[in-house]
């Protein structure tokens, strides 16, 4: 069983969206798939190769209002996050960290275009 590393963990930025009308839920989720796309492939590159099952095996799962990142591998937060054999590579949690910013942009360009 793979580990669940979240991306975006603003739930309660996420729970103030639900108050507006379907226009604008819709470019927050254009805005929230768009980003986990991005971070999607920047991760696939980034993953080591060796039988290419990992890198297959990284995942985006849609949801409403957002996405869920997600490694089937079991063995990719072993990578991601080091063991006292391994160094920590942080192919998985890095491109989140790098595209926040950019999501946070658009979330905010979605809810002004109102």
């Amino acid at each position: 069983m793979g580990r669940l590393v979240k991306g975006f963990k603003d739930q309660k930025l996420i729970r103030k969206f639900t108050s507006y009308p379907k226009e604008v839920e819709q470019r927050i989720q254009q805005a929230a798939i768009k980003t986990a796309y991005e971070i999607n492939r920047e991760q696939k590159t980034r993953a080591k190769v060796k039988t290419g099952f990992m890198r297959a095996n990284i995942v985006v799962i849609i949801k409403k209002l957002g996405a869920v990142l997600r490694s089937r591998a079991s063995y990719s937060s072993f990578l991601n996050w080091g063991t006292a054999f391994i160094k920590a590579d942080f192919f998985f949690t890095g491109p989140i960290e790098r595209k926040r910013p950019i999501y946070l942009r658009r979330l905010k360009r979605a809810l002004k275009s109102r």
